[in-house]
C-alpha cells in the first residue's frame, strides 16, 4: 500500500498541522515520510506532560506522572518556586499509591487531595493514610475543588502542581480551558 500526503511536507517542518490522512494525491517516499515524522516527533509535545500554565494569576504545572519514576523526575525538573508550592494529587487504585505519596512526602508541600470522577480512583482517605502524619492534607470533593482551593490559597510566588493521572490532569485541564481569557 502506498502512503499519500495530504499536504507538502515542508509545511510539518514549519510547524503547522499535520494531516495523516490517506489521499489519491501526491505519493511521498519513505525517506521523505521518516524525514517528516523524525522532524515532527522531535518538536510533539504530550499535552499535560510537564504543561506549564497560568490560572487566575498563579504559575500552574500538570503532569501525567503516576509512578515513582515519572513523579520523582518531575519534581528535579520543576521550575523554580518563589514561593510555596501546592500539589493537587488524585490517583487511580491501582497504581503504586503508597509509593508516590512517600516519595513526595519528602517534598516541602501543601497537599490538596482529590479524587477523580470515575470508579477507579482512590478516594482522598485511601491518599491520606499513604501520607506521614506530619502532614496535614485538604480533602477536595473533586480535582476542580482541589484546583480552586490551592489557587485561592496561593500568594505571589506560588506553584500548583497538579499530578497523580492522566485523569486528573485532564479534569484539571478542562476547569484551566474553560475560566482561562484567550490572552492570559
Amino acid at each position: 500500500m502506498n502512503i499519500y500526503w495530504n499536504c507538502d511536507p515542508r509545511r510539518i517542518i514549519s510547524n503547522d498541522p499535520i494531516d495523516f490522512t490517506i489521499m489519491k494525491k501526491k505519493p511521498i517516499s519513505t525517506i521523505e515520510w521518516g524525514m517528516t515524522i523524525g522532524t515532527s516527533a522531535a518538536t510533539l509535545r504530550l499535552q499535560g506532560r510537564c504543561q506549564q500554565l497560568r490560572y487566575r494569576g498563579v504559575e500552574c504545572v500538570l503532569d501525567v506522572g503516576h509512578n515513582l519514576e515519572a513523579l520523582s523526575r518531575l519534581f528535579t525538573r520543576l521550575p523554580p518556586c518563589a514561593g510555596e508550592r501546592r500539589l493537587v494529587l488524585g490517583m487511580m487504585a491501582d497504581k503504586p499509591v503508597d509509593a508516590v505519596v512517600r516519595r513526595l512526602a519528602d517534598e516541602p508541600l501543601r497537599w490538596y487531595l482529590a479524587r477523580p470522577d470515575l470508579p477507579r480512583a482512590a478516594d482522598t482517605r485511601r491518599l491520606a493514610r499513604a501520607l506521614p502524619e506530619r502532614i496535614a492534607p485538604r480533602h477536595c470533593a473533586s480535582v476542580a475543588d482541589a484546583l480552586d482551593q490551592a489557587v485561592t490559597d496561593s500568594a505571589a510566588g506560588d506553584q500548583v502542581v497538579i499530578v497523580g493521572s492522566f485523569f486528573t490532569v485532564a479534569e484539571a485541564l478542562a476547569v484551566i480551558e474553560r475560566e482561562t481569557d484567550p490572552g492570559e
